[in-house]
C-alpha cells in the first residue's frame, strides 16, 4: 500500500507536475507544492492538482479566480502572499468545465503515463487558458456562480462572497436577502452589520 502511495508521488513529481510547471510557468504562474498562482491586475488565478484522499492514487485539477478585496471585506486581513484553492470566489474541478462530471486521471493503473500527461497538458491549453480568459470582471464573476451553481460550496462563506460580489457589481438589493439571512448567526452579526453600514444598506 505504501509502496504504491510512493510510487505515485514520484511519478506525479517526475511526469504530471514538473511537465505543467514547464507550462504554467512559461504563462506567468508561479508554483508552491502543487499549486500554482498567477496574479492580474483584478484576480489572481489558481490551479492546483488534488490527490485524492482515500482509496485509489489518482488526482483531479481545480481551478480558483481570487479578488483580493472581497477576501479583504470577508475576512478583514490582507490577502495571503500565496492563494489557496479554498480562498477563491470561483472554485471549480476541471471535470465540469470539460464534461459536467468529476474528472480524475490514475496514473499507477494506467501504463500509459505519458498519454495522461499529454491529456492534462491540452485540458490546461484547450480548457483552463479559456476559462480564465473568459473571466476578465466581477461582472463575469457573477455571471459564472449564477451559471455554474456547482461552482459554490452551499455554507457561510460562500454567500458572504456572493453578497459582496453583487454589492460591488451593483446589485445590492439583490445582496440584502443573503445579508440578512447571514446576519441571525451570532457569530456573523456585526460583521455583517459592519458590510451593510459600508455600503449603506438597511435589512
Amino acid at each position: 500500500m505504501f509502496g504504491w502511495k510512493i510510487d505515485f508521488l514520484l511519478i506525479m513529481e517526475r511526469k504530471i507536475v514538473r511537465s505543467v510547471n514547464t507550462l504554467l510557468k512559461a504563462q506567468g504562474f508561479k508554483r508552491k507544492e502543487l499549486a500554482w498562482n498567477r496574479v492580474g491586475s483584478v484576480f489572481t488565478q489558481v490551479i492546483d492538482l488534488q490527490i485524492a484522499k482515500h482509496g485509489s492514487e489518482s488526482f483531479t485539477i481545480n481551478l480558483g479566480i481570487f479578488h483580493p478585496k472581497i477576501h479583504m471585506l470577508c475576512w478583514e486581513k490582507p490577502a495571503p502572499d500565496f492563494i489557496r484553492e479554498v480562498d477563491c470566489l470561483i472554485r471549480i474541478r476541471i471535470g465540469y468545465l470539460i464534461g459536467d462530471k468529476d474528472c480524475w486521471w490514475d496514473i499507477l493503473q494506467n501504463d500509459d503515463s505519458d498519454g495522461i500527461v499529454d491529456k492534462i497538458l491540452g485540458v490546461i491549453d484547450n480548457t483552463v487558458v479559456p476559462f480564465f480568459e473568459s473571466i476578465k470582471s466581477l461582472a463575469d464573476v457573477h455571471r459564472f456562480v449564477v451559471e455554474n451553481p456547482q461552482s459554490r460550496i452551499e455554507y457561510w462563506l460562500t454567500d458572504l462572497q456572493l453578497a459582496i460580489l453583487k454589492i460591488e457589481i451593483g446589485l445590492k438589493n439583490d445582496a440584502i436577502p443573503l445579508l440578512r439571512v447571514l446576519s441571525k448567526d451570532k457569530g456573523l452579526h456585526d460583521k455583517i452589520v459592519k458590510i451593510a453600514q459600508l455600503n449603506h444598506l438597511q435589512f
